[in-house]
């Protein structure tokens, strides 16, 4: 019986250490499935900003087009009225009203310009951001996860074999204490 007791407490440590390993193994394993659903969402939140940057881009990049196309019909109506205007005095007035609107679309040329850098510039950091989710992402997917896969495997067969032989000198226990 004592050498019965003796091996039971052997088997109780043994199968106590099994399942710190296996609690171990799983919360990383769980860990890293965590993670791979995280940078998941993160890739579609990178993407739906992508999106919604080159859509804000766009719309911005139409409005300024829009205002540049009307100060452009302004200066052909201006050059319009200069041709048929036989006053001198007034003539002075429409190439300065002229060349009030060529600084208007030098502005805006300007705005979009800057717009266009910044969009780019932007576009190039998600761009980034991206590719390196996507590297941290097939790296999970591919190694990390599959090898902690299989150290749980055998973390959960060390504690089956663990429990297995608790059981048994739990029960030999029993019986020689009978």
């Amino acid at each position: 019986m004592d050498k019965a007791k003796v091996n039971l407490g052997a088997t109780e440590e043994q199968l106590t250490l099994a399942y710190d390993d296996y609690l171990f193994a799983k919360e990383t394993f769980e860990g890293s499935l965590s993670k791979q659903n995280s940078l998941g969402e993160t890739l579609k939140n990178l993407g739906d900003k992508k999106t919604a940057l080159t859509s804000s881009f766009t719309q911005s990049q139409t409005q300024v087009q829009q205002k540049i196309n009307g100060i452009q019909k302004s200066i052909n109506d201006a050059y319009g009225r200069l041709k048929i205007e036989p006053n001198a005095g007034i003539k002075d007035g429409i190439q300065t009203e002229i060349n009030g609107y060529l600084i208007q679309i030098q502005e805006q040329q300007n705005l979009l310009s800057i717009a266009t850098s910044r969009y780019h510039q932007d576009l190039a950091v998600i761009d980034f951001q991206i590719s390196e989710t996507n590297k941290d992402l097939h790296e999970l997917s591919n190694s990390i996860i599959p090898q902690q896969a299989k150290v749980l495997e055998f973390k959960n067969q060390a504690l089956v074999a663990a429990q297995t032989a608790w059981e048994a000198n739990k029960q030999a226990l029993t019986v020689a204490d009978k």
